[in-house]
């Protein structure tokens, strides 16, 4: 498939491409230059990043206001429930 740099300077991942490796705007991409090729290689991150991780929680905290500790207790009830 042939594309082009958008004005902000930006590639566009066809949703044919997404939705085989399930991907969305919160999948972290690991991008690879190869010299030696002239080529860009572009793979999802099925795992989070820690750093990712913890920054969520803080998301999810602040538009709750519940304690980690709540938000655990929360969640396994949820999943007894399954």
């Amino acid at each position: 498939m042939l594309t082009r740099l958008t004005k902000g300077q930006q590639v566009t991942i066809p949703a044919k491409y997404r939705n085989e490796l399930e991907i969305d705007e919160t999948t972290i991409l690991d991008i690879e230059l190869n010299n030696k090729e002239k080529k860009i290689t572009i793979k999802p991150v099925k795992e989070r990043p820690l750093k990712v991780l913890f920054a969520e929680c803080d998301a999810i905290k602040n538009k709750t206001n519940k304690s980690i500790k709540e938000l655990e207790e929360e969640y396994e009830r949820e999943n007894m429930l399954h």
